[in-house]
């Protein structure tokens, strides 16, 4: 997600920002404006206690974890009462597992303790480029979907938000067009060889292909995360 969108656009100064992944905060200090960075594992959290990525509960735990705004308790009298009991206890676990395994670091003392604080200013790395796009206050913008730039959707990595992506068995793929067919973000192209083969850039993972593919020729594998 960090490649297709600022995430730290709108940030005030001494910001903090918390990110799903399973690197260190210390690998995500690409704005000077961050006070703060942590980070958890939120997907892995959320898949082996919840059995699906649904990282919302995890994410939370993150939060109290980084700031504080409530007590955790409080959090999980909330779950408590909002949910069934079996759903309640494993969101109450996954929430406990994410405060106990968010990393958090302050972003000036760990430049200035690793670099040198001369040196500090000058290690912050480049956010990854994204492309500006035009923005409305909200009382300018019509009721409906605005679409200041029509055709667009080739610019927008949507794919880069993915948990699982799918894996194509060409011994056992009849090229049928299934997957071509159902696919909701057109993600899918027939290559040379008559497969159809789905391009990562733009596929998001929701697994209609996999689901509906009548060999079975598609499975879907946990995404990796690469270096940003």
């Amino acid at each position: 997600l960090l490649k297709a969108v600022n995430v730290s656009k709108g940030l005030k100064e001494g910001g903090i920002l918390i990110i799903n992944s399973l690197k260190g905060p210390e690998h995500f200090i690409f704005d000077p404006k961050l006070q703060k960075i942590a980070t958890v594992d939120a997907t892995t959290i959320a898949l082996e206690i919840l059995g699906r990525p649904i990282t919302n509960t995890i994410l939370l735990g993150a939060l109290i974890k980084a700031l504080a705004p409530v007590e955790l308790d409080s959090i999980i009298d909330a779950i408590e009462k909002h949910f069934p009991p079996k759903i309640a206890a494993s969101n109450t676990k996954a929430l406990h597992m994410a405060y106990e395994n968010t990393a958090i670091i302050t972003v000036g003392d760990y430049l200035a303790e690793n670099k040198g604080a001369d040196a500090a200013a000058a290690t912050v790395e480049e956010m990854p480029a994204v492309a500006e796009e035009e923005e409305f206050l909200w009382t300018e913008i019509k009721p409906g979907c605005v679409i200041t730039d029509p055709g667009n959707s080739k610019s927008h990595y949507t794919g880069s938000w993915k948990s699982f992506y799918p894996l194509l068995a060409k011994e056992r793929c009849i090229q049928c067009g299934i997957c071509w067919i159902l696919c909701p973000d057109a993600a899918y192209t027939q290559d040379a060889e008559g497969f159809y083969i789905s391009d990562l850039d733009y596929c998001k993972g929701c697994g209609i292909c996999a689901q509906e593919c009548p060999t079975g020729a598609i499975s879907m594998l946990q995404e990796k995360e690469v270096e940003v």
